[in-house]
């Protein structure tokens, strides 16, 4: 609103809106837009798509499309729509050339230095120079909201590009509204007017005032902290979830799969997998072949010294994809969003989720045996799992029969009832 106050009073800026995927930047972006249409600006949409110099050429066109279809002309009529602003003829050629893919008609051979109103110039530069004549005949008549959406990594590239529109909406009635794809701790240092939002997911009391407007009364609130608890504060994950939780016969327990089927949602949960170093992405596969409330100790046996997993483990806990639980003594591990787990497990190879399984199942069969005559019960679930898990059905329904035994004659009642759960899944 700031911002939207501001170039109504003719005096331009840029909002950087920053943070992890699906946790509402774009729904932040959407709304800026809409206001700036409300109060009569022009606004001009432009996603990121790829890295480097190609990707700045290509959000140029896109501004420039978009410029074009608000005016009502076809790109074949693009010098004709930039000469109805007043622009020069030669940016006019200029622009409409870049458009249709004809630069060197319009500007000679590209690496060429020419005469422009401006001075001699090479084809980059003038492109700058005449986006930025453009610009300055639009806000003659109407301010500009230029969308930029979906910048998926902060580098050299990005923050030369965002500086340069910095300094061009400081002496322009134009506001420049940025999505950025920021992991915690990343920044960009922009100089001039700038406003930066750095998003993280919502707390529980607002997930799950979130979630409640949207569920029918109905619904427990035990399902709802659910819920909450699935989403992890990523209000893209909460709406599915709430869509979910609308359909005649949900389950509460399914919901973590549901939501890893999404295929939006598991795209981005995927790509914020994909962004990390190697031995982090290793760390999390064999997390999630372990499964919910997974023992470090555990994870530390299975993995490969040189993924050095208890630091990378600090790494995921710091950047928010894991969260722990239990006293320092028996540590849990546990995902965030829950649902990562199913999208990292879902893309693992027939090949590897059964060796991961397997040596997971030698590890607790060596824990069982080093424990004996009482090994713990998690042990031995643990290795009915694994055994059941890499194709060994009759090894873990004999441990499980063994558990049933115990229970029985030790009179665990919640004991006999998780171990009658889990063969009947079985």
């Amino acid at each position: 609103l700031a911002a939207q106050g501001r170039l109504s009073k003719g005096r331009g800026s840029a909002l950087l809106v920053s943070g992890d995927a699906g946790v509402g930047k774009s729904a932040i972006i959407v709304e800026a837009a809409r206001l700036g249409e409300q109060r009569g600006a022009l606004v001009l949409r432009a996603r990121w798509t790829g890295e480097g110099p190609d990707a700045i050429r290509d959000l140029r066109l896109q501004w420039l499309l978009d410029y074009l279809r608000h005016s009502g002309h076809l790109p074949a009529d693009a010098q004709l729509a930039f000469k109805e602003t007043g622009l020069s003829p030669e940016y006019c050629r200029l622009l409409a050339g870049f458009i249709n893919d004809r630069l060197e008609d319009a500007f000679g051979f590209v690496g060429r230095a020419r005469r422009t109103p401006e001075g001699e110039v090479r084809a980059e530069e003038a492109l700058r120079v005449a986006m930025r004549r453009l610009c300055r005949v639009i806000t003659d008549d109407r301010p500009i909201v230029l969308v930029l959406d979906d910048i998926q990594s902060v580098n050299e590239t990005t923050e030369e590009f965002l500086q340069l529109w910095t300094q061009t909406v400081s002496m322009q009635p134009i506001l420049l509204v940025v999505g950025i794809r920021a992991r915690s701790g990343e920044s960009l240092t922009l100089e001039g007017p700038v406003e930066q939002m750095a998003l993280g997911p919502l707390e529980e009391p607002a997930a799950l005032a979130f979630l409640k407007v949207r569920l029918p009364s109905t619904i427990p609130a035990n399902i709802i902290t659910r819920l909450a608890r699935i989403g992890a504060g990523y209000p893209s994950h909460l709406e599915h979830l709430a869509r979910f939780a609308r359909v005649r016969n949900f389950d509460a327990d399914d919901a973590d799969e549901m939501l890893a089927s999404t295929r939006d949602i598991a795209e981005l949960m995927r790509m914020r997998a994909y962004e990390l170093p190697k031995q982090h992405q290793n760390v999390l596969a064999v997390l999630s072949a372990l499964g919910d409330a997974a023992n470090p100790a555990v994870l530390i046996d299975l993995a490969r010294a040189d993924w050095e997993p208890e630091r990378v483990l600090e790494d995921l806990v710091a950047d928010g994809l894991l969260e722990t639980s239990g006293p320092p003594e028996n540590p849990r591990l546990h995902f965030r969003p829950p649902t990562l787990q199913y999208v990292i497990y879902d893309r693992l190879s027939r090949k590897m989720r059964h060796q991961i399984h397997a040596r997971a199942a030698a590890h607790f069969e060596e824990c069982v045996r080093a424990a004996r005559p009482h090994p713990f019960r998690d042990d031995l679930l643990g290795l009915a799992r694994h055994r059941e898990l890499s194709r060994d059905r009759s090894g873990a329904l004999k441990v499980l029969r063994g558990l049933a035994d115990r229970a029985f004659r030790e009179t665990d009642y919640d004991g006999a009832r998780l171990v009658l759960e889990r063969a009947i899944k079985l």
